[in-house]
């Protein structure tokens, strides 16, 4: 899906098909990164690319 994967986040935004997305198996060059800061719903990334322009960072540690 990484061919399109940006092209089908656009549509699933534009359509309202999704409240939000999940990036699975993220390149360090992907074209979906990019669209994560176009579109309007929210966007988790695991993973990450070589631009982190739209790029928030969080950690959670969980002890037992």
């Amino acid at each position: 899906m990484h061919e399109a994967g940006d092209q089908e986040m656009r549509r699933v935004a534009d359509r309202g098909m999704a409240d939000g997305v999940f990036l699975l198996d993220v390149l360090l060059s992907d074209s979906r990164a990019d669209m994560a800061g176009a579109i309007d719903i929210p966007v988790v990334s695991v993973g990450y690319t070589n631009d982190t322009v739209h790029a928030y960072t969080f950690w959670m540690v969980v002890e037992k």
